[in-house]
């Protein structure tokens, strides 16, 4: 008996999108087989988590920018003596595509995106490894997906690409690329397919929108599409659809850089500072700069300092400070503006903690029925790792259980 695992990554569905009227065919499967709301992690690098089990802390993916200056793609500007003249402006559209490119060009990198971090700013910052090599490289050091299948012989085809802005590509090429991987004769045990236009939808129009509740009915008919075909070419279809968050309407902003202009510390003099859409980040050279900075940041509404216990709740208890030294966190609903991803504030936005708007959705469904249900099926929810213990279970019960207890992994995945 052939089986094929299709394993849809549905970047920024959140948890009440799957209804009978917004994807009828999802939310059908979901009846019948299996479906759960879906406990997102902290951070902006949840495919690791999907795809290896491991939270931040143990898989080092957190954010797509880190402290790295002596391995900075971007570290060849120091070279241009100007730059240092510059304030912490942030660069046009136009000189962003041109560092890329020429980023490209010197270091081979396929993805080097400066964002829009300012130009002073920019060589004193690396980029996460997903956007250097292909996510199967850049997650080898732990056990994950694509081991499991390497280890037991089981073929699989990887059709995303998380290096690239996330909803630049539509959903249309990717599942025509899939259909037509399908007309030929090679099969695989497991495809994988990464959506990210809700997302981009999400932020541009709003999380309850008119365009993403249309881009989702559609994707759903090509999903549907997509099961019948696999249908055709296989004995059993275990379908595993999963969103790594949900998305909160914008209701305001937050703007560090005029606070920070206030002070007395001043930036790579005293300390470095990263703008992520819902997190400050910061690094410090001297004890005044910390002082102040964390001074001005306990004074400031709409967010606040994180912890040392919620750092270790939140499982980003890192044993390295290259994800910052102090953590300042908006807010539900609100956003840095501008912060380094953007100059305008934007209608929707994910990355809060503790907010249920955030929860993602977990739909799984056997063409024969044969759904190995990873938590107590009265449980509401699960957490996004436990995806990975999914996965390898709707592939093979057996090996699954075998594979997590080689590398000494909880099963399921907590």
């Amino acid at each position: 008996m052939t089986k094929t695992t299709l394993f849809i990554y549905l970047d920024g569905c959140r948890f009440d999108y799957a209804s009978k009227k917004n994807c009828p065919f999802l939310f059908s499967r979901g009846v019948d087989g299996l479906m759960k709301r879906v406990k997102t992690v902290a951070g902006f690098t949840q495919k690791a988590a999907m795809l290896t089990g491991a939270y931040p802390e143990k898989s080092d993916h957190f954010t797509r920018y880190f402290l790295g200056p002596d391995t900075s793609p971007f570290r060849w500007l120091r070279s241009l003596g100007f730059f240092s003249l510059l304030r912490m402006a942030q660069s046009p559209a136009p000189l962003k595509v041109g560092i890329r490119k020429l980023t490209r060009l010197l270091t081979g990198m396929e993805y080097p995106d400066p964002a829009y971090i300012p130009l002073r700013l920019l060589p004193y910052f690396d980029i996460d490894l997903e956007c250097k090599v292909s996510f199967e490289q850049a997650i080898a050091d732990i056990p994950n997906v694509y081991e499991f299948c390497n280890e037991y012989g089981y073929k699989y085809l990887d059709l995303t690409n998380l290096r690239a802005f996330v909803g630049m590509k539509t959903f249309y090429p990717l599942f025509n690329n899939f259909f037509h991987s399908l007309e030929s004769d090679k099969k695989y045990d497991l495809y994988i397919l990464h959506i990210g236009d809700l997302d981009n939808l999400g932020h541009k129009y709003g999380p309850d929108s008119h365009y993403l509740k249309t881009t989702l009915l559609q994707i759903d008919g090509q999903i549907e599409k997509s099961y019948a075909l696999l249908q055709k070419r296989s004995d059993n279809v275990n379908l595993i659809v999963v969103s790594d968050h949900g998305m909160r309407r914008v209701v305001g902003s937050i703007n560090i850089l005029k606070q920070l202009e206030k002070l007395r510390s001043k930036p790579i003099r005293d300390y470095l500072f990263f703008l992520d859409s819902v997190a400050a980040r910061f690094w410090f050279k001297n004890e005044k700069s910390k002082k102040e900075i964390t001074n001005m940041l306990s004074n400031l509404s709409h967010g606040h300092i994180l912890s040392n216990d919620e750092k270790k709740m939140l499982h980003i208890n890192f044993p390295h400070n290259k994800y910052g030294d102090l953590l300042f966190w908006a807010d539900k609903g609100f956003v840095m503006t501008p912060s380094f991803f953007g100059k305008k504030e934007p209608k929707g936005m994910h990355g809060y903690l503790y907010d249920e708007k955030m929860d993602g959705i977990f739909i799984q469904h056997s063409q024969n029925n044969l759904v190995n249900d990873p938590l107590n099926e009265h449980e509401e929810s699960m957490p996004l790792t436990r995806t990975f213990s999914a996965i390898l279970d709707a592939m093979d019960p057996q090996k699954s259980k075998s594979f997590h207890d080689r590398h000494n992994l909880i099963y399921p995945v907590p």
